[in-house]
């Protein structure tokens, strides 16, 4: 598998790792907002609507027990009678919206109510004509009694739902705990297998070229050393194929230029027994020069392959270091792609960082609602103060006051252990951070060696550069005898057309072996330099 496939699983396993944690935190959440949406809601508009309801149907009866007893007149209570009856009608009104009362009770609730109003505005209009109102003043307040008895039977009524619903927290608790634990061992499984492959598929293949390459580098010229074959489907298998490829062009090449230097000096060789032979005497100089003139040629031969051999030589070499800039230009890929794996989980820690601070906001929002429920239960204590004060008359208001506080007191429970939730929900959040920061990590290190691989490559083509500048200098070498042979051929020239100044031509062509052995043995000692 190449390194650019491996690198789109990692980071596929890091997306299917955050989307897990994500869509339980979401789940999560959904349910503590619906469990809180309902405790706001409908929960409180019964309770608080039953509550406000029973206080403005009994500041109606205070307000006409008033008007019964001459104590104020109907113009003096008209403010306190209107107040009273807004609460009324605004109270009992939430109190049915609700919903937790079914299409039946709130039916005899309304037949109730209008039977209420309408002894209450028969009372009302005897006691402004200032007639007899006894009958309907107890009949008020016989009404008012059940009223009251059944507001309370709805209150209980909504109660038992509102427990129904505040039971489940528990499972609602349990169930997203095992949710969170859930997620969190599947992204350390996760997490685990990710690290395998990257270390398989990615940094075992690269950490064995590299240690190839660091003996390679480490050596003496040995030409016969390579690299272990890897699969060709891989940037790393290609480029151990690819440097392979050149280093046996190499050996080749290197090869032939040993075998034509070994050419150059037997050449060399003949050339010294040809003037030996010169020197004993003009009889047979003619016929030496012959054999000495074949030995230029067959000199020069060979310094023509000696040339061309250095020509494809340093033309393997411009090819081995274009080469060997691809090859570098793959691993600042690798290294680019590395890179934006970073970036990715960085976004990833970003992401449950904002989750945890959606946990943070549910824990504020719980905050309020404790707060309210704080003032609910003040607000109880001090309408059962009230009640005490009044005597007979408020006992009913005070079982109603009695009432508020215990529903205050299950909301405050509940969101207790809401907040528990959320403390889980936070924990959870903070430890997937931690991971993301792990894998962060661990990318970093993966691009780290990714920078020593590239360091690698720049090694082999300030190696490569420095196999050209030796092949250039064999090439002049080469050209310099070249030069030489030219002056013996010139000289065996002037050997012919004046036989009087062979001794001169033979000191000449001393002095011209003199060189090429000099220059052989420079060319032998750089070619020994490698192993073939």
């Amino acid at each position: 598998m190449s390194i650019k496939r491996s690198i789109i699983w990692v980071i596929v396993g890091f997306v299917a790792l955050i989307g897990i944690n994500t869509f339980v935190g979401l789940n999560v959440s959904q349910k503590l907002g619906g469990l809180l949406n309902y405790i706001s809601g409908p929960a409180w508009n019964a309770a608080d609507g039953a509550m406000e309801g029973q206080i403005g149907l009994e500041a109606q009866i205070i307000v006409l027990q008033k008007l019964y007893y001459r104590e104020k007149t109907f113009t003096e209570i008209k403010p306190q009678f209107d107040d009273a009856l807004a609460m009324e009608e605004d109270a009992l009104g939430r109190m049915k919206e609700s919903g937790l009362m079914g299409n039946a009770t709130v039916t005899k609730l309304n037949q109730l109510l209008a039977e209420f109003h309408r002894t209450r505005d028969a009372l009302l209009g005897k006691l402004q004509a200032g007639g007899e109102a006894a009958a309907e003043y107890e009949q008020l307040n016989n009404l008012m009694d059940q009223l009251l008895s059944f507001i309370g039977e709805m209150e209980e009524e909504a109660d038992g739902k509102v427990e129904s619903e505040t039971g489940n927290v528990a499972a609602l608790q349990s169930a997203a705990k095992i949710k969170l634990l859930s997620a969190f061992s599947v992204s350390i499984i996760l997490s685990v297998i990710i690290f395998l492959f990257a270390n398989k598929v990615i940094m075992q293949p690269i950490s064995r070229v590299t240690e190839n390459l660091s003996e390679l580098a480490s050596g003496t010229g040995d030409l016969t050393a390579r690299l272990s074959g890897e699969n060709q489907h891989t940037e790393v298998g290609r480029l151990s194929f690819a440097f392979n490829r050149f280093v046996e062009k190499l050996q080749n090449l290197i090869g032939q230029a040993q075998q034509s230097n070994q050419s150059l000096t037997d050449a060399s060789v003949q050339i010294t027994t040809s003037i030996d032979q010169a020197a004993k005497g003009i009889d047979v100089q003619f016929a030496e020069i012959s054999h000495v003139a074949s030995a230029v040629d067959q000199i020069s031969s060979m310094l023509n392959k000696v040339v061309d051999a250095a020509v494809q030589a340093s033309d393997a070499s411009v090819q081995a270091t274009t080469t060997t800039g691809a090859g570098n230009d793959v691993v600042a890929s690798a290294q680019q792609g590395v890179d934006e794996v970073v970036k990715e989980v960085d976004k990833a820690s970003h992401v449950i960082s904002e989750l945890v601070a959606d946990s943070r906001n549910i824990g504020s929002m719980l905050e309020v609602i404790r707060s309210i429920a704080e003032q609910t239960n003040l607000l109880a204590l001090n309408a059962a103060i009230e009640a005490a004060r009044a005597g007979e008359s408020g006992r009913g208001f005070a079982v109603v006051a009695d009432e508020v506080r215990s529903l205050a007191s299950r909301t405050q429970e509940s969101t207790k252990a809401i907040e528990v939730i959320i403390a889980n929900l936070t924990s959870g959040s903070s430890k997937a951070v931690d991971v993301m920061g792990d894998a962060q990590q661990k990318a970093l290190v993966i691009k780290e060696r990714i920078s020593d691989t590239s360091h690698a490559f720049s090694n082999i083509v300030v190696a490569v550069d420095q196999i050209q500048k030796m092949n250039t200098e064999i090439a002049r070498a080469t050209e310099e005898e070249k030069t030489s042979m030219q002056q013996i051929t010139g000289s065996m020239n002037t050997i012919l057309q004046q036989a009087r100044r062979n001794h001169d031509a033979g000191e000449q062509v001393s002095r011209s072996r003199e060189h090429l052995e000099k220059e052989s043995r420079r060319l032998d000692g750089l070619l020994r330099g490698f192993r073939t």
